[in-house]
């Protein structure tokens, strides 16, 4: 904004703010994710944030190409989160991180009817035991187990009030 108000000129924009000022806000969906996002991290999770540009697919078709790409390992738009965070987990285990519990509010891309349709969707990895202190378990590591993350998983899925079932 400030280079274009030089191009402009300074001398051209009014001294006076408009009247009346009317704060912003957020919508009903602006709302509803930054409550989640705030229940995911009281869980226990991490927010991550990942490009929606990745490389080219095994199978053809898989993934829309970009017309004029930078590079080859951005090429394409994603049409998931998971492959993302399975990376995101890789490389924090091959760093010798105990546990992974992650998040990512995040857009995915299809090509439905030869249109490009944008989706917003949840996805993460919950694996390991995160460790906050060693006096609860003695120095020892405790495995996480599938109710303990399912349990994590249904705290932090309380404001979309989802009910989680073993079917």
């Amino acid at each position: 904004i400030e280079e274009i108000a030089r191009l402009i000129g300074y001398d051209k924009f009014d001294v006076n703010l408009p009247a009346p000022i009317r704060p912003g806000g957020m919508n009903k969906l602006q709302l509803a994710e930054r409550k989640l996002r705030s229940h995911f991290v009281g869980a226990g999770f991490q927010e991550i944030t990942t490009i929606s540009l990745v490389g080219p697919p095994e199978k053809e078709g898989e993934r829309i190409a970009i017309t004029n790409p930078l590079l080859a390992d951005t090429s394409h738009l994603r049409t998931n989160l998971w492959e993302e965070h399975l990376k995101v987990c890789f490389k924090n285990v091959n760093t010798a991180q105990k546990a992974c519990w992650i998040y990512e509010i995040g857009s995915t891309y299809q090509n439905i009817n030869e249109e490009i349709c944008e989706q917003r969707i949840l996805g993460g990895v919950l694996t390991g035991n995160k460790r906050f202190g060693s006096w609860d378990t003695g120095g020892k590591v405790k495995k996480l187990d599938y109710f303990e993350a399912r349990g994590y998983l249904e705290q932090a899925l309380v404001p979309l009030k989802i009910k989680i079932s073993d079917k």
